[in-house]
């Protein structure tokens, strides 16, 4: 394990103590992804998939523009990004409406040849 990086434990304590105000992950999320634009981190992936990124959405459109835009900026996302993006898309179908980035992220998203037509489907 790298130092500085957060454990599965620490991860979890972060998580259980900022659950009631979810866009302070989120804003950390952004605020990773303007630091380091190569793909999402492990740390960022776990928050995504724990809180409730839609409710957080609607309470404050804003951050949900910001997110977006920072989705559409990853220069090297991995498969799992790629899927991850695309169930959050789904979870939250306001935001393709209003800030879509898709087809940015479908030109950003090199890897989108890795996935069998099957395994994108699934997604949606």
């Amino acid at each position: 394990e790298k130092s500085g990086q957060l454990d599965d434990k620490q991860l979890k304590a972060i998580l259980k103590v900022a659950q009631r105000q979810p866009e302070m992950l989120v804003s950390f999320v952004i605020d990773q992804l303007k630091i380091d634009r190569s793909s999402l981190s492990k740390v960022a992936k776990y928050f995504l998939r724990n809180i409730n990124v839609s409710r957080c959405f609607r309470k404050n459109p804003n951050l949900r523009k910001h997110f977006i835009e920072q989705l559409g900026l990853i220069e090297s996302p991995s498969p799992e990004d790629y899927k991850l993006v695309l169930s959050l898309y789904k979870s939250c179908n306001t935001v393709i409406e209003k800030y879509s980035s898709i087809p940015n992220l479908f030109n950003s998203f090199k890897t989108i040849n890795r996935f069998s037509t099957f395994e994108v489907v699934n997604i949606f």
